[in-house]
């Protein structure tokens, strides 16, 4: 009975003296396995930043469209490493999350494609060649996209890009503060070409409201300046996108007398690019009425034999390669006619279905074009960019059919 009671205070001493050492050991190692942990956790910000302490960095959110939030990196002692900033893009197989990385002297560190849903030998193709960012000063960021893979590198470059505005400052953003005070944010409505104008915007209050439009003029290769007007195209006057030359300033100043005149009102005679961009606007702010509704952005009236017998409705979407715009057309509430204006869609796929147009013509005829099977009208499968420009062609049509059934016709 002894040797048993001994030999149960034995095991109880040797339990306790075990469970004290692991307690011990745990506790000696317990900082090292939450690092650890951290360190999977966050391995792309260890990627970026190797000294980044995971145990105090300050997180933001951002309310923006493609940055959504910014990591303030510290070292253990405290001392600032630099920024990540973590960005959401539209690719061709969904949405991309980049991070980018920039350090205390405002350069990038690295940027890292962390999710995608893109097909895996084209992305690869994009993210072998991130490396080449690195060490990169913003304002200054040179990349080229490898053959075939524009949209996954388009994605990236937005969130490269949107990162570029949050360090550098936004100098178009700046100039249309100039003109309205309560100017929040822009987007661009059109790329024009054979005109004097490049690009057109919407300017938008923070509740989104749409102040007015602006239009970029490349007055050379150094000077840049927006003609800009309210939402009831009144001439709000010629603002610098950045610094220009004393001869662009002065062809600015020229316009002066003009502010708050209709833009439809100015006869303007100076003979220059600007003269040549007032002329190129009015013809769309006469012809065309302005719509801020989903992809639907213009219409105006259809007319034969010089009456109106419809409406055409001026549609963008994003095809597999940026920006696509069509032009809808119904008569007697029925669709009439489509036909693409523009796009930047590859010669040897998507520009085939846009130029053969039996896609076209299944859509005007369809009850219903939403029920139309894009990839009947492609030889390719259903990741293809073929497939992606007719779904965009599809989504111009059915957009401008909504409006206009919800709009009762114009």
């Amino acid at each position: 009975m002894f040797d048993k009671i001994k030999i149960a205070g034995i095991l109880l001493v040797v339990g306790m003296v075990a469970g004290l050492a692991i307690v011990g050991v745990h506790t000696l190692t317990e900082d090292r396995i939450e690092e650890n942990r951290l360190a999977m956790q966050y391995e792309d910000y260890v990627s970026i930043f190797p000294d980044m302490d995971l145990t105090n960095y300050e997180e933001k959110a951002l309310d923006q469209d493609v940055l959504t939030t910014r990591i303030t990196a510290y070292d253990s002692d405290g001392d600032f490493l630099g920024y990540i900033f973590i960005g959401e893009s539209a690719s061709y197989g969904g949405t991309n999350r980049v991070l980018v990385g920039v350090d205390s002297d405002g350069r990038i560190v690295k940027v890292i494609l962390s999710q995608t849903q893109d097909t895996a030998n084209i992305v690869q193709n994009v993210i072998d060649i991130l490396d080449k960012f690195e060490g990169q000063a913003f304002g200054e960021v040179d990349y080229d996209a490898p053959s075939g893979a524009t949209q996954s590198y388009d994605s990236i470059w937005r969130v490269v890009d949107a990162v570029s505005l949050m360090i550098e400052g936004d100098p178009t953003q700046e100039a249309f503060e100039s003109v309205f005070e309560d100017a929040d944010s822009y987007d661009v409505l059109f790329d024009h070409e054979d005109l004097a104008f490049v690009e057109e915007f919407n300017i938008r209050d923070a509740d989104g409201t749409i102040l007015g439009y602006a239009y970029e003029i490349d007055v050379d290769d150094e000077n840049t300046v927006f003609l800009v007007v309210d939402q009831d195209d009144v001439f709000k006057g010629f603002v610098p996108k950045d610094a220009v030359d004393d001869e662009t300033q002065a062809m600015i100043e020229a316009y002066d007398d003009h502010i708050d005149t209709p833009l439809v009102d100015i006869d303007p005679d100076t003979g220059d690019i600007l003269e040549d961009a007032i002329n190129d606007l009015k013809p769309l702010v006469e012809t065309t009425t302005r719509v801020d509704y989903d992809i639907v952005v213009r219409y105006k009236d259809y007319i034969e034999d010089d009456e109106v017998v419809g409406v055409t409705y001026i549609v963008r979407t994003d095809g597999y390669n940026a920006r696509m715009i069509g032009e809808v057309t119904i008569v007697d509430d029925e669709l009439f006619s489509f036909v693409i204006r523009s796009h930047n869609e590859s010669a040897d796929w998507g520009a085939i279905i846009i130029d053969d147009g039996d896609l076209q013509e299944a859509l005007i005829d369809a009850d219903n074009p939403e029920d139309v099977d894009v990839k009947e009208y492609t030889t390719f499968d259903a990741t293809s960019g073929a497939t992606q420009t007719g779904e965009a062609m599809q989504r111009i049509v059915v957009a401008a059919l909504e409006y206009h059934n919800e709009e009762g016709g114009q």
